[in-house]
């Protein structure tokens, strides 16, 4: 008798548990005749095949919720919770994402490309084979993020934190960095030509060999220990650059005010490694060139 009560009460337990976290059928309703969901119970949802472009998700819950193949063109997602949802193959471009939380939210084949995403912290999600070309980031947290190969050109980069972040072999054409942590950042292989990096207080240790930063303008960054061995650095323009104990071995600098310029530029280079080999002695390195 006191088997079979048990085994009730755990059938009951079940029951009530995966009721408490079903979506709402009438928001779901709601969603796919108006396109319009703010505030909706959507946890748990399978969504497939669905052109949502330009709805309103604000406050909405989706956690748990898979998502395939869904169009979220020019979408308002403020203010949600994707907690350990799944996202595979969204079209999200020209989209507003802002506040939303992604703790364990798997992101797969995520078109991003001209949104906004601001004041989200994805270090625990992740983040494979998306495209965030030209995608405005403030106040993004990307920790530890694996985007290698990934497409960011144009894309502007302020109050962020990609510490430890892999971005080898990404396209970082023409992206703008500020005031941004950037510290122990893999970039090795990475193109960065014209592109521009402003109060940039944190990005010592970091990997950036074989990296193109040709075009690039740098003003105020610390790059203290960095490896830019065969870095590309012609026609780059750096003022106020900490390269301290920095390795340059074999970085093509040709025409850069690096090359003609250290001693009226503040570019620390004491202790450097610089292209040919040498090590810097003096503060400024104003005899290595």
């Amino acid at each position: 008798m006191n088997i079979l009560l048990s085994v009730g009460l755990a059938i009951c337990s079940v029951l009530l548990t995966s009721r408490a976290y079903s979506f709402s059928e009438a928001d779901l309703e709601k969603l796919l005749n108006t396109q319009a969901c703010r505030h909706c119970d959507l946890r748990n949802v399978v969504l497939e095949d669905i052109d949502l472009s330009d709805v309103n998700l604000e406050g909405a819950r989706l956690d748990g919720a898979s998502l395939v193949n869904v169009n979220l063109d020019n979408a308002t997602l403020v203010d949600m919770s994707l907690q350990f949802a799944s996202l595979q193959n969204i079209s999200t471009t020209n989209a507003f994402w802002v506040r939303v939380s992604t703790i364990g939210t798997d992101f797969h084949g995520i078109d991003f490309t001209n949104s906004l995403i601001s004041s989200i912290d994805f270090s625990s999600a992740r983040l494979s084979d998306v495209v965030l070309k030209g995608v405005v980031f403030d106040d993004v947290i990307l920790r530890e993020q694996n985007l290698s190969e990934t497409n960011l050109s144009g894309s502007w980069i302020s109050n962020s934190d990609l510490s430890n972040a892999n971005l080898q072999g990404s396209d970082l054409t023409e992206v703008r960095f500020s005031e941004s942590n950037l510290a122990y950042i893999n970039l090795q292989g990475a193109t960065l030509d014209d592109s521009s990096f402003h109060f940039i207080f944190s990005m010592e240790d970091a990997n950036m060999r074989n990296t193109s930063l040709s075009g690039a303008y740098l003003n105020t960054v610390n790059l203290r220990r960095a490896d830019l061995r065969f870095a590309q650095l012609s026609n780059a323009h750096l003022m106020r650059v900490d390269l301290t104990n920095a390795i340059l071995e074999g970085a093509i600098v040709q025409g850069s005010n690096l090359a003609t310029a250290i001693d009226e530029l503040n570019v620390l280079l004491e202790g450097a490694v610089w292209i040919d080999g040498n090590i810097c002695e003096d503060k400024q390195c104003s005899n290595a060139h």
